[in-house]
């Protein structure tokens, strides 16, 4: 009776679990023959997610008030500590949103290294923005540097994420799956790096223009 009890219980989940689940196709090719979510599927995401990245901004705003007075008093730098803020806590809504979803697609292999991907590329890009913003506001003797240590740290950071594959290669596509952390943790320190040079945090006498 215990065991008939049991595999029932068992079923009844299997069930529930079946139903909450959304085995819906939300992915496609695009031209260029990259893996992209619908375009239904996305907006249904964006709006998700909405009100829990507005009520993290809320958050971030009330804390960084008294931290103004550190940003010189720029209108312009203290704008991009918000839109920072938000680009970056959309980033982490929509993969926790993504990860937690309804969708069974996104538990599947290719969910996951599509997820992992798009935190990957979202970073990338803030980094592309930042580095033209910190060059920008540096001499230009420090800006030359800036440009030579960028071109050091990407060649630095496409040999790691080649040993990190390596390290963990078993043969098959799924091998990136154990390589994402890796990758996003690296290129995130970059992008704090260089978000923080064109906050104007460092405070040597020839780093920036007057």
């Amino acid at each position: 009776m215990k065991i008939f009890t049991c595999l029932l219980l068992a079923i009844i989940s299997f069930s529930a679990l079946s139903q909450t689940m959304d085995d819906t196709d939300i992915f496609e090719v695009n031209k260029e023959g990259s893996l992209i979510l619908k375009p239904i599927i996305e907006a249904s995401f964006l709006e998700m997610i909405e009100p829990k990245v507005q009520e993290r901004l809320t958050i971030f705003n009330h804390m960084i008030k008294p931290e103004k007075i550190l940003i010189d008093d720029s209108k312009e730098l203290m704008e991009d500590v918000y839109h920072f803020a938000e680009d970056t806590i959309r980033i982490h809504v929509f993969v926790e949103e993504f990860q937690n979803s309804k969708y069974s697609a996104a538990t599947t292999t290719m969910g996951i290294n599509w997820i992992s991907g798009y935190e990957l590329n979202s970073y990338e890009n803030i980094l592309n923005n930042y580095y033209k913003k910190a060059l920008a506001v540096l001499q230009l003797e420090m800006e030359k540097k800036l440009v030579e240590s960028q071109r050091i740290w990407l060649a630095y950071y496409l040999q790691e994420k080649s040993f990190i594959y390596e390290l963990n290669d078993f043969g098959n596509h799924n091998s990136a799956m154990n390589c994402w952390f890796y990758y996003i943790n690296m290129l995130e320190s970059r992008v704090y790096f260089i978000r923080d040079i064109y906050l104007h945090a460092f405070g040597g006498d020839k780093t920036y223009k007057n």
